[in-house]
């Protein structure tokens, strides 16, 4: 399979390679598609860095249709590769914290995007070690689109929005600067201790202030509607 490079319009197998090994240079992602990488990153997302390579994006979620969306969203940096991650039962069986018995498992589906230099930004992410977020996120619209449709949920009856953040449990001040920056109402924190002794941390929103949040986020994504 071969595509048209964004720059020189020749054809091309392998987009990276070209980019990588030619004059011709790596196109920047547009705007739209910065924000979903930050979206996605807060939730489901991971920066694959690997030794002396371009870092790639990387999803790996139960909702194909959520990745085939991904997939036409980026387009010519895309891959256009999605997997069968992990089947149901391999779920389970890899599965050993008592907080995850009973539970339903699903099978899971990956996503990679190309190797970017430009993804060098967000793989600052983890210079900690893990990942954290960084202070100047920006909460555009589809920013937090994104961030909702891989960590958020609301509620059938209420419409009260939930987003769940365990990660970022300790650093309350920047996650509610990110909603007062973008004049939106800040949320209310809570912490439940799961039963392998852990702490997981949410964040919620009464129902005037959900309605409030999913009007600026706009039209929901594709395998999310549920949430909106």
């Amino acid at each position: 399979m071969s595509d048209i490079c964004p720059n020189c319009s020749k054809e091309r197998c392998m987009l990276s390679r070209h980019w990588n090994s030619s004059k011709c240079e790596y196109p920047e992602m547009s705007e739209r598609q910065r924000d979903v990488v930050t979206g996605v990153l807060m939730s489901d997302g991971h920066i694959n860095r690997r030794k002396n390579r371009l870092p790639r994006l990387k999803v790996v979620t139960i909702n194909r249709e959520y990745l085939e969306y991904l997939d036409d969203i980026f387009d010519v940096f895309s891959t256009s590769n999605i997997s069968c991650y992990r089947t149901a039962q391999q779920s389970k069986d890899s599965t050993s914290l008592k907080r995850f018995e009973g539970s339903n498992y699903s099978d899971q589906y990956t996503w990679t995007s190309r190797s970017l230099p430009e993804l060098k930004e967000w793989a600052k992410w983890y210079s900690s070690g893990t990942k954290v977020w960084p202070d100047d996120i920006e909460l555009t619209p589809t920013v937090l689109k994104h961030l909702h449709a891989g960590d958020g949920s609301l509620h059938k009856e209420n419409r009260v929005v939930t987003i769940y953040l365990s990660n970022e449990k300790d650093n309350k001040d920047k996650v509610n600067s990110y909603f007062k920056n973008a004049n939106l109402p800040e949320p209310i924190w809570e912490e439940q201790k799961r039963r392998d002794g852990s702490i997981s941390a949410r964040i919620r929103w009464n129902k005037s202030e959900s309605e409030e949040l999913l009007e600026y986020m706009g039209e929901p994504v594709k395998g999310h509607e549920y949430k909106w």
